[in-house]
């Protein structure tokens, strides 16, 4: 699925091709899976970064990259990241609730130009 964001809300459009709209992320991904999802949580942590403003917890491995995030009632285990030259950016990324867990590999990052 591929979720967009705008001034006026929300739409996801599904593999098959339909498209759903709602007010927010989250409340779009639940609508369309039945699953509460951490999705504006997503947009940093997927970047190896904390929610800004938002209460942390943060484990760092040896080279000083995040290891385990704990924010907004979630688990995030950076289970892997890229080589270099790329190696602040996360490659698996693993959420969990106690009800839930998501796991993300990411294939490839582009620089936007």
């Amino acid at each position: 699925m591929r979720i967009e964001r705008s001034a006026d809300g929300a739409s996801l459009q599904t593999a098959d091709g339909r498209i759903v709209h709602a007010a927010d992320a989250e409340q779009l991904a639940q609508q369309a899976t039945g699953w509460r999802m951490p999705v504006e949580g997503l947009t940093h942590w997927v970047r190896g970064l904390a929610v800004p403003g938002a209460a942390a917890s943060e484990e760092r491995d040896a080279s000083g990259r995040l290891s385990i995030l704990s924010q907004q009632d979630w688990r995030v285990e950076f289970a892997e990241y890229f080589d270099a030259p790329d190696d602040r950016l996360p490659r698996r990324i693993v959420l969990t609730r106690p009800e839930f867990e998501l796991k993300l590999h990411v294939d490839a990052w582009e620089r936007s130009p």
